[in-house]
């Protein structure tokens, strides 16, 4: 890729190893050809001048040794009279940081000593505290996606499960495991604690179900020898006492790197509910088609999970068909920019709806004194994990919570108002009114596992749910084309430095150094937009304080 070799080049150039580099990777004229023009472009990046101005005279003896073409030749030449033009180079100034204020995350969202326990563990990682919560809200959500529904909405048959599907997005070394394995530690341990009597009932499972195939066994050869109807009408019941016969559902709902027949099959086995929790963004890389023949995207189950639909699938090495009448997945996954900025501009998961059911939010790290950490406290620990053990063992009964009547006007002046602003594309406001009304219900779990008793989610955790929905949008769409970001600010500064000339203009080697810190393939695009294409011209390059370019008017990033 163009970037990746400009700036090897550039590290060999430093480095004083570039007549070696050149053996091993330039050994024909050809390649020469190709890429005499990038080789040019890259002793504009360098940093020490005499180093560029070596490696200048090094292409002039390459050029010459080997007849280079006139219009290399003429490259090479308005190069060096660019690199000449300036007595030093200008130090680079760093781009303008973003005049926005960062969003916060709401304050009392949550029961005071479970906030208290989120901001301990984001004191203790050094890390914001929107990532904990919004992984909190992921395990609450895993444990109660069986036990309640919630209806918001004029037709009240339809259910709103609450389950939800998040992503944590910062780089690597941000602290994403941590939390992932600190926030869903009640939830490891409630299973691990269930585990034993599982496989009690497993055993016993599997006991009752070989006597009854050996009755099964025994009936069919006598129906074989004697044909008798009461025979046959035995066999018949016995196959239909065999088939009541269910097992017992896994408790151990959660999974990491998973295929969708994998999970299919799991979640069979776990009373159709499932939590994927993972650091890394490989389930929705299998989603993408990473396991199938053609590639395409296989996300049926993740569309229908979402809200509990049925979903039927049938596939020869899974056995036959497998029917999820009400699949409940719950999703939380971590990834870094470079993958997130590819997968939310994926048309697989753009097109159907996946990635606009999703709730995405981003880790900043920074110093704090780690002295006192807060997260260790023996209280604000067991009411956590008290309440996820509480949600864990309730029963599978889809329990309905209703709203008040003034809690869904408020929620829905609060919608009309999103969509009058427009502030987030609208095929992400389609899932809001579903996304607040499981926000809402969690929440209402939440109070009420600590005595703040309410047959109906009221008006103040409907204010708390419109709060977390608003943050998240907020976020979402201001950080969420991390790549695009910083073009826009390359853009910006483009138009910035607008002078007489009433034209764009910019040093060439602002926009070298610009676009190779950046490695993305957006950036790489711009590269290749502004200088492969050559859609730069100079403007005057014995200017004499620096040198500027023109940017061709068809500017279209």
């Amino acid at each position: 890729m163009r970037v990746e070799q400009m700036l090897a080049w550039k590290d060999a150039v430093q480095k004083n190893t570039y007549r070696s580099y050149f053996e091993n990777t330039v050994r024909t004229k050809k390649e020469l050809e190709q890429t005499f023009s990038m080789l040019c472009d890259v002793a504009l990046m360098v940093e020490d001048v005499a180093a560029a101005g070596c490696f200048l005279n090094f292409l002039a003896e390459q050029a010459e040794t080997v007849s280079l073409s006139l219009s290399n030749r003429a490259y090479l030449q308005n190069t060096r009279e660019i690199f000449e033009s300036v007595e030093h180079w200008l130090p680079i100034q760093e781009m303008e940081s973003s005049e926005t204020k960062a969003v916060e995350f709401p304050k009392n969202v949550f029961p005071p000593a479970v906030e208290s326990y989120a901001n301990g563990i984001a004191i203790a990682l050094k890390v914001n505290r929107a990532p904990v919560y919004t992984a909190m809200l992921a395990a609450c959500a895993a444990t109660l996606q069986r036990k309640a529904v919630t209806i918001f909405c004029e037709d009240e048959t339809q259910t709103i499960p609450l389950n939800l599907y998040v992503l944590l997005v910062g780089e690597s070394g941000a602290s994403k495991s941590p939390i992932f394995k600190t926030v869903f530690a009640p939830l490891q341990q409630c299973i691990a604690q269930a585990t034993p009597a599982y496989q009690q009932a497993l055993s016993a499972y599997k006991a009752k179900r070989d006597i009854h195939e050996e009755r099964l066994r025994h009936r069919k050869k006598q129906l074989q020898s004697d044909d008798c109807p009461e025979t046959e009408a035995e066999i018949l019941a016995a196959q239909m006492q065999m088939d009541a016969i269910l097992p017992p559902g896994n408790p151990n709902i959660l999974s990491d790197d998973t295929t969708t027949e994998a999970l299919t099959v799991k979640m069979f086995q776990c009373r159709e509910t499932a939590a994927i929790v993972s650091d890394e963004p490989s389930t929705l890389h299998n989603i993408l088609g990473q396991y199938t023949k053609d590639g395409n995207a296989n996300n049926i189950l993740y569309l229908k999970a979402f809200g509990g639909d049925r979903y039927a699938y049938n596939r020869r090495n899974a056995g036959g068909e497998i029917v999820l009448e009400h699949p409940l997945i719950t999703m939380c996954i971590g990834t870094q920019y470079r993958t997130f900025d590819r997968l939310t501009q994926s048309d697989a998961l753009l097109d159907n709806g996946l990635i606009q059911r999703f709730l995405w939010c981003h880790l900043e790290s920074y110093k704090v004194d780690s002295s006192r950490i807060p997260f260790r406290d023996a209280a604000v620990k067991s009411a956590y994990f008290h309440m996820i053990e509480r949600f864990y063992q309730m029963p599978d009964a889809n329990q309905v919570i209703p709203w008040s009547e003034d809690a869904c006007q408020m929620v829905h002046q609060a919608l009309d108002t999103m969509w009058q602003v427009q502030k987030v594309h609208k095929t992400f406001l389609n899932k809001a009114e579903i996304t607040v009304a499981k926000l809402a219900a969690l929440l209402h779990m939440m109070w009420q596992d600590v005595g703040v008793h309410s047959e109906y989610i009221d008006k103040d955790t409907a204010i708390r749910a419109v709060q977390l929905l608003e943050y998240f949008y907020e976020t979402m769409f201001t950080e969420r084309d991390f790549a695009g970001e910083e073009l826009q600010k390359l853009e910006q500064k483009l138009y910035e430095k607008t002078v007489a000339i009433g034209k764009p203009r910019i040093s060439r080697r602002e926009i070298l150094r610009t676009v190779c810190s950046n490695r993305t393939e957006k950036c790489e695009l711009l590269l290749d937009t502004l200088l492969a294409e050559r859609k730069i011209a100079v403007l005057n390059g014995k200017r004499k304080d620096s040198f500027e370019v023109l940017i061709s008017p068809f500017w279209h990033l």
